[in-house]
């Protein structure tokens, strides 16, 4: 049996998402794989990396910080119940997310 300082996989994370865009999950360079869920009742969550490289018409500035927006360039817009699953690239970074309304929640298994 581990101890209780062992970490076993998956881990799930859970929050409360603001009408701002905000980080939503830390970095973890052990991190395979996540599954995102839109937890909400009636709200979009979108969710981003907290580095992005978002152009306009196809200029590119370099990486900045990562602001999600519903609908957004880079973003990804969930609908309540809708889940983002990321198990074959890399997912180490933190992420940020945004609700298109109040009662924004995000639910995050890693792993």
């Amino acid at each position: 049996m581990p101890d209780a300082t062992t970490v076993l996989l998956p881990i799930a994370w859970g929050t409360t998402v603001g009408l701002v865009s905000q980080p939503v999950l830390p970095a973890n360079p052990a991190r395979n794989a996540l599954i995102f869920i839109n937890s909400s009742i009636g709200v979009a969550v979108a969710i981003i990396p907290s580095q992005a490289n978002i152009g306009a018409l196809g200029v590119y500035s370099g990486i900045t910080p990562g602001v999600a927006a519903i609908n957004g360039a880079g973003s990804i817009t969930m609908q309540p119940g809708d889940k983002f699953i990321i198990d074959t690239i890399n997912c180490r970074s933190a992420w940020n997310g945004i609700a298109g309304g109040g009662g924004g929640v995000l639910t995050i298994l890693e792993s």
